[in-house]
């Protein structure tokens, strides 16, 4: 059957369990498991949900024209949700394939070469292709716009985990993320410290020592920062 772009299929069942109220027993009933893959699912590998119906409950009885019609019923009281789980299958479906097919251009080409393959033919920006696992290909980004994509990383994260409106990122943690030596390429260290001063508007001070960033935001862009208790500390120092 398909129904609103959903390929479903049913399996006779018999012992599914109800709990009859009336009687404070349990009854075990005939019906159907319904299983719902996405349309395009021909081989039926993605389960998206799945539900079952039992006779007396779900189901008077079990009429084709009786379980499709309960089916159509539940899939329109629960698209929302199944196009979510949907959308995710899709994608994830579209990342693996993805995956497996820059992991082969891989296994073809190397350095100027692959990176010209993902980056121009392919459409990946700089960010994709390390996140891909090619960290070796760092040399031939565009330096700037990765700096800027270090930079906007680095107040995500801190914005988004402090308590306090400080953070703290080691240049090994950066290394490892994004496969830059910020000991030794200075070039690309003082690159991401102007694209933090660029966001003046979030962080109040940028500190770079011999090893790592240390971050100040402002208050109002971190979520998690008890903004009373600072207000209190400022006018108790005010005081």
């Amino acid at each position: 059957m398909i129904y609103r772009g959903y390929n479903i299929r049913t399996v006779d069942a018999i012992d599914l369990q109800r709990h009859n109220y009336n009687e404070h027993k349990t009854d075990f009933c005939d019906g159907v498991y319904v299983e719902l893959y996405n349309q395009a699912d021909d081989g039926l590998t993605e389960r998206i949900g799945d539900t079952t119906f039992a006779v007396g409950y779900e189901i008077p009885d079990l009429r084709e024209d009786t379980v499709e019609k309960a089916i159509r019923e539940y899939v329109d009281d629960h698209i929302l949700g199944l196009d979510c789980v949907r959308n995710e299958v899709i994608a994830e479906r579209k990342n693996h394939l993805v995956g497996r097919l820059v992991s082969w251009i891989g296994e073809e080409q190397s350095g100027a070469e692959l990176y010209n393959t993902l980056s121009e033919y392919i459409g990946m920006t700089d960010d994709e292709i390390r996140q891909c696992g090619f960290k070796s290909l760092v040399p031939y980004f565009d330096r700037e716009a990765y700096a800027q994509t270090i930079a906007e990383h680095m107040i995500f994260v801190g914005t988004d985990n402090t308590t306090t409106g400080n953070w703290h990122f080691t240049f090994e943690e950066i290394g490892e993320r994004f496969g830059v030596n910020l000991s030794e390429d200075t070039e690309m260290l003082d690159m991401i410290t102007e694209e933090l001063y660029k966001q003046g508007d979030v962080i109040s001070e940028v500190g770079v020592y011999c090893d790592e960033f240390d971050l100040t935001f402002y208050l109002n862009y971190c979520p998690y920062v008890d903004k009373e208790e600072f207000e209190d500390v400022a006018y108790d120092q005010q005081m």
